[in-house]
């Protein structure tokens, strides 16, 4: 099946007093037709860059495109003009925040702001888009849906606030929703419950996911490909199952090994050392060479990002390490 969308070698800067922020370089990423696929990393690694940009919610003005494109449900997003835009945003593609309670507008009443997306997009009575919106709270199994669209967002807890704006992300039936870090927030229970819910809605109407997390627990139980980033780079890819079952990039590795599964009870977990670099002076070769253990001369050199050789066959997983090529080698 065609992608919904389809981010092709994307290279975006933010200029700055002299000179400019590498957001993103050469990123490429592919989500179908019903898939959940995750996006994982570090804070700092591009992650967000990724989805405001996919639905244009970057002021012009503020970043440069430096090459790569961005197809989203057949329309080229970075020269879409406006009117293209509003009929995108919110009907076909929809985005759930990080935040609810800045994502809300808390002068409004729920009720109010829900009838407003569901009208801006269908030719509907104010009655039939409360009744409409009423249905959506309550498939999030929100039991007094009635009594919450009378709510104000900040009467509502912060679990209560994510599932309205999971039901607003879903009003009108979307063909992809990006969800940036939507549980970022929540106690473990509640996004849980959050997370079943998104999985669940997205099942119902048909929905493809592009999931942002820095939580590779959220990335093994809830999608089906992940895309790992660092700096902004995709550093691996492939089914979620292939890559953290056997990864191919100390990355990828080093995220799981912090992973509370991946140690012996009371054993102290793993960290990464340093930190993501300043994306204003990225390291020449690759990037997480001064935090790798395993770095060796070669990674001096950038390395591109090339399909994984498997014993058993071809497998569709792609890594931008010089290791896997020298294991292979020896």
């Amino acid at each position: 099946m065609d992608p919904v969308l389809n981010i092709d070698r994307l290279t975006l800067e933010f200029p700055i007093y002299g000179g400019a922020v590498r957001a993103l370089d050469a990123v490429s990423i592919t989500v179908r037709p019903g898939e959940i696929v995750g996006v994982v990393g570090e804070s700092g690694c591009g992650k967000s860059v990724t989805a405001m940009t996919t639905l244009r919610l970057i002021p012009d003005d503020r970043y440069r495109v430096i090459g790569g494109s961005i197809t989203l449900l057949g329309v080229d997003m970075l020269s879409a003009g406006e009117k293209a835009l509003a009929t995108i945003r919110g009907a076909r593609a929809s985005m759930i925040f990080q935040e609810p309670l800045t994502a809300l507008n808390p002068t409004r009443r729920v009720g109010d702001q829900m009838v407003e997306v569901i009208r801006a997009h269908q030719r509907i009575s104010a009655a039939a888009a409360t009744a409409r919106a009423t249905r959506l709270l309550s498939e999030m199994r929100i039991a007094d849906a009635a009594e919450v669209l009378r709510r104000y967002p900040f009467e509502l807890s912060g679990g209560m606030r994510q599932r309205v704006v999971i039901a607003l992300a879903f009003a009108n039936d979307p063909a992809i929703v990006i969800a940036d870090e939507p549980t970022t927030a929540l106690d473990v229970t509640v996004q849980r419950q959050v997370l079943l819910l998104l999985r669940q809605r997205s099942r119902d109407v048909g929905a493809a996911v592009l999931l942002i997390t820095h939580d590779m627990g959220v990335v093994s139980e809830y999608t089906e490909r992940v895309y790992v980033m660092y700096a902004g780079r995709v550093v691996e890819s492939g089914p979620t199952a292939a890559v953290l079952g056997d990864p191919a990039h100390p990355y990828t590795r080093a995220l799981l090994a912090g992973l509370p599964g991946s140690v012996a009870p009371k054993a102290v977990l793993q960290s990464i050392p340093g930190r993501v670099p300043d994306l204003r002076r990225v390291p020449d070769g690759c990037a997480f060479a001064p935090r790798c253990g395993q770095a060796m001369a070669c990674c001096r050199q950038a390395p591109p990002l090339v399909a994984i050789p498997s014993p058993d066959g071809p497998v569709p997983r792609f890594a931008a390490c010089w290791l896997p090529a020298a294991e292979a080698a020896s």
